[in-house]
């Protein structure tokens, strides 16, 4: 039951009970992607006790790395130790383990199955390994837990986390090997949905919760915060455990999140299904590229600023037709269109709608990187998801056309939607805590997962705790979400990436200092990333490539923007109706309605 506007909007302490407060956290991001590595520095232990942090208290019962795995050994469903103990490169104490506490039919794994999931916590040395510099040793007092990528299937590093001082930890989410065939059996044909719970929210909640129990004891203290840092896939795992298990962690860095699973997945395969039954194959590069390039340069000045970005690509409404051979603005062969190319690059802008136009997922965005969708056959992902809805490894997508997309989308939907999508609003666990936050980010041109499914995700919850129609200002206090223009998948495109996002979630949980801008840099210049609906403003004198000649504020909700992103509704992707939020209605966004919107 959704609780009162009352219990949801309680007054909120900045520091939880029986913590103080820490310095503010200075580092820098080395890397991108999912193996995105942060290192940080802290000021040291007495430091800390002065300005009142409640620190880890150092007990007789702390370990060494050779007593702590001998006492894992002893803990219920641990197995398949084993161990790394470094001093000299990226020191550490590091336990590979297995987790299984249930297994047969009862609970969705085949009759003679049981659970099996792998888990790695990378601990940085205590004072009795030699460690030092830390809380006790070269801890930090915390620990971040660390997510995977794809369909995961192996163990991720964890020295970055150990470096920076936490206890870091990852999983290989329940099976072995990256294939995301994982979740089907063969004989007979079925979803193993013990291994897909494991996959979508199981096995993080048991890494979390034994990368805490185990610095516990290898410490001799409990950890004073735990943090989440995940991208993609990390990203939606991310949210399923604030989702799930909010009391496991204080904080999550959320990028590009993987959520709408089934439907982001089955999207994947929409730009195959429309270029094979339009142009019979694929699209060149040169043509897509260029089509790409055209619609970058028809909408860059859209935010005022000439600058090789497309601050918000809901506002460009670039049609490739310009790009047909013979048209005034039209590349030259061989990169100019045919009628039916065009056609195709415009459906894949536009994202698969079902028999009554009505839109069931989001194109990639014109401003996005054309690789992703070029090839022949759709990516495994996508072609996995549809074995999935059909419980058949061996069922073949050329199944599909693009008019019978609709109704794949909602068998989807029914079949696996409720286990792998990821997208329940009730955030009531981290709101109501006083003392938890959600940062999430997202590279507006991401082309495997459009930036637009994070701000539906981000819409939904706003209008939860909105009471129906969305209310961004609802989230601030505790979920701000930013949009990264110009940025693609994780990182990397031509915008400026967002910098030290990490130690700013890190910050805000510990000190209350909520981001009202992150600084992104890159390609020559700064720019301010805005908390969602703001957006970076340029003044219209200074430097455009420095990040003070802009200011957050406006709103990107406008009408066209609002109703550019409007779905059908979960489970009725092939009927005639879209998802309203309150104002967010069809009614409202008919081009003669004078509806106001929010």
């Amino acid at each position: 039951m959704k609780p009162s506007r009352d219990m949801r909007t309680s007054p909120r302490s900045e520091t939880a009970p029986g913590r103080g407060r820490v310095p503010a956290v200075v580092g820098r991001i080395i890397g991108g992607g999912n193996k995105m590595r942060i290192r940080i520095s802290l000021m040291v232990p007495c430091a800390l006790a002065a300005l009142g942090m409640a620190m880890p208290t150092t007990a007789s019962a702390r370990m060494t790395c050779t007593d702590l795995a001998a006492w894992l050994a002893d803990q219920e469903f641990i197995s398949e130790i084993s161990t790394v103990f470094s001093t000299t490169a990226s020191p550490r104490c590091q336990l590979d383990f297995t987790y299984s506490s249930r297994g047969g039919s009862e609970h969705g794994y085949e009759e003679d199955e049981n659970q099996r999931v792998r888990i790695r916590v990378g601990l940085p040395l205590n004072s009795l390994d030699g460690g030092s510099g830390g809380v006790e040793g070269a801890w930090n007092g915390r620990t971040q837990g660390l997510g995977g990528g794809a369909c995961v299937g192996s163990l991720g590093g964890v020295t970055g986390a150990t470096n920076a001082g936490y206890v870091g930890s990852s999983t290989d989410s329940g099976h072995v090997g990256g294939s995301c065939l994982f979740a089907l059996q063969p004989d007979p044909n079925r979803l193993n949905v013990g291994r897909l719970n494991d996959f979508v929210v199981d096995s993080l909640a048991a890494q979390i919760d034994m990368s805490r129990k185990i610095a516990a004891a290898y410490y001799g203290a409990d950890p004073a915060y735990n943090y989440w840092n995940g991208c993609s896939t990390g990203g939606r795992q991310g949210l399923a455990l604030a989702q799930k298990h909010p009391e496991l962690l204080d904080g999550w860095l959320v990028g590009a999140p993987a959520v709408n699973y089934g439907r982001f997945r089955l999207a994947q395969a929409w730009a195959a299904l429309v270029t094979r039954d339009l142009t019979g194959g694929p699209i060149s590069a040169g043509k897509r590229n260029a089509a790409q390039a055209a619609a970058i340069a028809a909408c860059d000045a859209n935010d005022g600023v000439v600058d090789g970005i497309v601050n918000d690509p809901r506002t460009c409404t670039f049609d490739a037709s310009e790009n047909i051979c013979g048209m005034s603005n039209a590349p030259a062969a061989p990169n100019c269109l045919t009628p039916d190319e065009a056609t195709a690059i415009n459906a894949i802008w536009d994202g698969p709608r079902n028999k009554h136009g009505k839109k069931i997922f989001y194109g990639i965005s014109r401003d996005a990187s054309t690789g992703f969708v070029g090839g022949a056959n759709p990516p495994a992902t996508a072609t996995s998801q549809i074995q999935w809805n059909h419980s058949d490894a061996s069922f073949n997508w050329q199944a599909l056309t693009a008019h019978t997309y609709d109704e794949e989308a909602e068998l989807g939907s029914h079949t696996t939607g409720d286990i792998i999508n990821t997208m329940d609003p009730k955030l009531d666990g981290v709101r109501n805590a006083g003392n938890k936050r959600i940062l999430a980010w997202h590279g507006v041109a991401d082309s495997l997962i459009p930036a637009e499914n994070s701000l539906d995700y981000y819409i939904r919850v706003a209008a939860y705790f909105g009471n129906g129609t969305p209310d961004f200002s609802e989230l601030h206090s505790w979920f701000r979400y930013f949009r990264a223009p110009g940025v693609g998948h994780c990182g990397g495109g031509n915008g400026p990436q967002g910098q030290n996002m990490f130690d700013i979630m890190v910050n805000w949980v510990e000190n209350g200092v909520a981001p009202d801008s992150i600084l992104a840099s890159g390609g020559g210049r700064t720019r301010p990333l805005c908390p969602f609906p703001q957006t970076a403003i340029y003044d219209g004198v200074g430097d455009p490539n420095d990040a003070s000649s802009f200011s957050c504020g406006g709103n990107l909700q406008t009408k066209e923007a609002v109703c550019y992103s409007v779905l059908t509704p979960y489970k009725e992707e092939t009927a005639d109706k879209t998802q309203a939020y309150g104002k967010y209605n069809a009614a409202a966004c008919n081009p003669n309605s004078r509806v106001p919107l929010p």
